[in-house]
């Protein structure tokens, strides 16, 4: 080698390769944070509303009723709603013993 590329290798190698690993572990980092962001917001968006789509359950409504939140034909049109919703998913339940088999 010549001695004018030799005197263009920087003799301090410590901190140059410092300043890589902490770039690197920057990188890295928002790497990570990225992955998660995506995953999370992938499951929000992929996540089965089906459970509880109405926001209230059939007791939840009773006791609305009986407060007096809801008169009977909004709660009778709310169970309705609910329980078509229900057997439209394919959760229905057998009713009877002899259903149940």
């Amino acid at each position: 080698m010549s001695i004018a590329v030799l005197s263009t290798i920087p003799t301090d190698t410590s901190s140059s390769l410092a300043d890589i690993m902490i770039t690197l572990a920057v990188l890295l980092g928002l790497l990570l944070i990225g992955v998660v962001v995506s995953v999370v917001i992938r499951r929000r968006l992929l996540a089965d509303d089906d459970g509880d789509a109405a926001g209230f359950t059939l007791q939840e409504l009773r006791e609305m009723r009986m407060d007096g939140r809801l008169t009977e034909e909004e709660y009778e049109a709310a169970r309705t709603a609910m329980i078509g919703r229900i057997r439209s998913s394919g959760a229905e339940q057998p009713t009877s013993p002899s259903e149940r088999g």
